[in-house]
């Protein structure tokens, strides 16, 4: 088990099979590589991407498919091969969201979707096209 500090969590306990690598990163927190997936009954649905080494980033995730049903992306081939070209059916998708005081205004950006192969332990932030609409969607529509 390996002791991760969290502003979010407090020190957590994880197994080292549960860190996910991004090779590149995550645009705007360069140097940061290494994340653990925590999920908690007070937050459910909400998962959360915890940096392990960087007690400070805990960025809130959700399946893009709680916001929009019909939502999907197609990978590139180098976007599969920053996930070790694992199988397809082990390869998950979570968009990042905020909430601001209002937790009825938080929003999704299903622009640049986090995917994760759980069998590689894998991850990459992809950049789809599409319009510039897709960065801020509103999570509860009205």
């Amino acid at each position: 088990m390996l002791k991760i500090p969290s502003i979010t969590f407090g020190d957590i306990e994880i197994a080292e099979n549960t860190i996910y690598t991004f090779d590149k990163g995550i645009p705007g927190l360069l140097g940061i590589h290494r994340y653990t997936i925590i999920e908690s009954e007070e937050t459910d649905p909400i998962r959360w991407l915890q940096a392990c080494d960087k007690p400070y980033i805990s960025l809130m995730m959700l399946e893009p498919a709680m916001i929009d049903p019909d939502y999907s992306i197609q990978l590139t081939d180098e976007q599969m091969k920053q996930l070790d070209n694992g199988p397809v059916e082990a390869v998950f998708m979570y968009v990042l969201v905020v909430v601001p005081d209002n937790a009825r205004d938080m929003t999704a950006n299903m622009l640049a979707p986090i995917v994760l192969n759980h069998q590689t332990r894998k991850g990459v932030q992809v950049v789809v096209e599409g319009s510039p609409d897709l960065l801020r969607v509103k999570v509860f529509k009205d």
